[in-house]
């Protein structure tokens, strides 16, 4: 004898499967974490480094440290490990390729409110985000919900079908026999890469059409000076206890000769010369620069395009920081940046 279906508990049957499946995927993503949103790594499980706008903030909230190494990816290959054996203190990195002064600040900034005992923090000056405003960012699709403290938006996580497919690669990785890498690893991108005077080249242009001065303004000046302001001033300020390193980087004399046929040789160093005066007006903060040592920026096989050297020099640029070598301070930055000023503007350049 055939039975009829009671439909109102087939439906309370298929909703109590959903809730039952909803459950189970939120539990899932909440238990791996593949982000550390919620807590630190799960015991037995590892994770592949990923999107560091997508980790970072995990790191900040549930890893110890006392020491953080925060910029762009010219400060991704520094090695956590390197910093521990210098300055004796646990580190981690807060970098984000391309990430603008507003970006920077905001990783240091909810590190340090969850771990205002940090003691130092690294940071790069970079002379491509010195001259934008305040609340610039490099991308539009940033994961802000991963940032706040509210647990109203956490269901955007734990139903991210991205978050999800992160989940799979976790177990993936696992089960393939891979283990967590140390920090020294996060963000890092010299494995990939090829140096050598043959790629720097490759990416110059044709300079034929700048025949302006680019001028250092006063309205590039006002900008700097409110970026410096609001996404580096105000922390150093509200954390008197931590020293902040920042160093400009040693970009290649190839990007140099870029800015005198660009014809921004003057308008960069004169950014760089205000901004450090800004920030030597803090107490805690350092400033170093190594763009004077011609003997690593003439040298193209330390790069793979202008910008960007190979974590070697990542290891000098710390034990000299270390060493207060290349240090900036109020009595000698305006002829050191005028001499960096004379050396590109004066040196023999061999790349036409």
């Amino acid at each position: 004898m055939n039975k009829t279906i009671n439909p109102k508990k087939w439906g309370i049957t298929v909703l109590a499967l959903i809730l039952i499946f909803v459950i189970a995927v939120g539990a899932a993503v909440y238990y791996v974490d593949p982000f550390w949103h919620f807590h630190g790594p799960t015991a037995g499980l590892s994770y592949p480094y990923v999107d560091e706008r997508y980790m970072n903030d995990g790191i900040a909230r549930h890893f110890d440290y006392e020491a953080i190494i925060a910029g762009t990816s010219i400060a991704e290959n520094f090695k956590v490990s390197e910093v521990e054996e210098l300055w004796g203190f646990t580190t981690i990195k807060q970098t984000a390729a391309s990430a603008t002064f507003y970006e920077q600040d905001g990783y240091v900034r909810r590190a340090l409110s969850h771990n205002p005992g940090v003691k130092l923090v690294i940071r790069s000056l970079d002379a491509t985000r010195l001259v934008t405003g305040p609340t610039d960012e490099s991308y539009d699709d940033i994961p802000k919900y991963l940032y706040d403290e509210s647990v109203f938006n956490d269901v955007r996580y734990l139903y991210n079908k991205d978050v999800i497919q992160r989940v799979t690669e976790v177990i993936n990785y696992t089960r393939a026999g891979n283990v967590t890498k140390s920090m020294d690893e996060y963000g890092v991108w010299y494995p990939y890469a090829t140096y050598g005077r043959d790629e720097v080249l490759a990416g110059l242009i044709d300079y034929s059409d700048f025949t302006e001065e680019v001028m250092f303004d006063e309205q590039a000046a006002k900008t700097l000076w409110i970026n410096v302001e609001e996404n580096v001033l105000k922390t150093a300020r509200e954390h008197p206890d931590t020293e902040f390193v920042f160093f400009i980087p040693p970009y290649s004399a190839a990007y140099w000769y870029g800015m005198v046929k660009t014809k921004q040789l003057s308008y960069t160093i004169e950014a760089y010369k205000l901004a450090v005066s800004r920030l030597l007006t803090e107490k805690n903060i350092k400033v170093y620069d190594f763009s004077d040592k011609v003997d690593i920026t003439t040298n193209l096989d330390n790069y793979m395009d202008t910008l960007h050297y190979g974590e070697w020099i990542n290891d000098k640029m710390l034990k000299w920081m270390h060493e207060g070598e290349g240090e900036l301070t109020v009595d000698n930055y305006e002829a050191h940046l005028d001499k960096v000023k004379e050396i590109y503007e004066n040196l023999e350049y061999d790349y036409e």
